[in-house]
């Protein structure tokens, strides 16, 4: 059975595709008012209208890199639907290159949207979920947050980021009722590395099989209702988490094999 939030208030970043806009529409599936964040007004405003329209969706482009920009959205959030309940941290980008060929702007942008927009998004949201007494933070990490993975140190070391930060907030936050999550997933069909800075190297497709983007949006809403600490997604992304904690030289070998195959 579908998991219900009815009128329950969820934000979502990086809402504008992917797995975002996927969350978005299972969180309007089982009945919750969505807040849509992203930078891009026009993407943002097409999918809010695909979703049922102002009274159940709110457009609210945002840059999570900017503080500012996440206290607006939490602020207009609250007084559009008078409360916040999820806030679901999924903005984030990605590269497939060597790390000597990435700029300083580039590493740049990598960090401050994947670890800082996060926690821009997390301080905005916690005062009301303090007022409330309750909330569910979701920060989508990525499998690879549990293994350095060749050309996507950039990435891999914000992932790690991100599943520490989610750790010692979901301790500091233990007794006031509000949860957080860290979920892991791994490959996912989406125009990831379509967005991700790219030197003349390809993708190698065929370590992880591609997950759809609706079969982690279900997930997503699945946390919202149950929190759990961490959920990594796929047997495959499960099997490398154990393995790096088990065998972490073999598993460093093996990324390598892959790497130069």
């Amino acid at each position: 059975m579908q998991p219900r939030l009815t009128n329950q208030v969820v934000i979502i970043t990086g809402a504008s595709s992917g797995i975002g806009a996927a969350a978005a529409a299972a969180f309007v599936a089982a009945d919750a008012r969505v807040v849509l964040a992203a930078r891009s007004a026009a993407q943002l405003s097409a999918l809010g209208e695909q979703l049922g329209g102002l009274d159940r969706v709110l457009v609210a482009p945002t840059d999570v890199t900017k503080p500012e920009d996440c206290e607006r959205l939490a602020r207009v959030t609250a007084q559009q639907f008078g409360r916040i309940d999820v806030l679901v941290n999924n903005a984030g980008v990605g590269h497939w290159t060597f790390f000597e060929e990435l700029t300083e702007l580039e590493i740049r942008r990598i960090v401050e949207t994947n670890v800082l927009g996060v926690m821009n998004a997390a301080h905005a949201v916690l005062p009301w979920m303090r007022l409330q007494g309750r909330g569910v933070i979701i920060n989508v990490a990525s499998t690879v947050g549990h293994m350095g993975f060749p050309m996507m140190s950039v990435y891999c070391a914000t992932k790690f980021a991100v599943r520490g930060f989610s750790q010692a907030l979901r301790s500091e936050l233990a007794p006031t009722g509000i949860a957080v999550v860290c979920l892991c997933p791994g490959h996912t069909d989406t125009e990831f590395f379509a967005h991700a800075v790219m030197r003349e190297h390809r993708w190698r497709h065929g370590l992880q099989r591609a997950a759809s983007p609706a079969k982690v949006a279900r997930r997503l809403v699945a946390l919202a209702v149950k929190p759990k600490p961490e959920v990594v997604l796929g047997v495959e992304g499960r099997l490398l988490a154990w393995s790096c904690r088990h065998f972490p030289r073999l598993t460093a070998w093996l990324a390598e094999r892959f790497f130069k195959a």
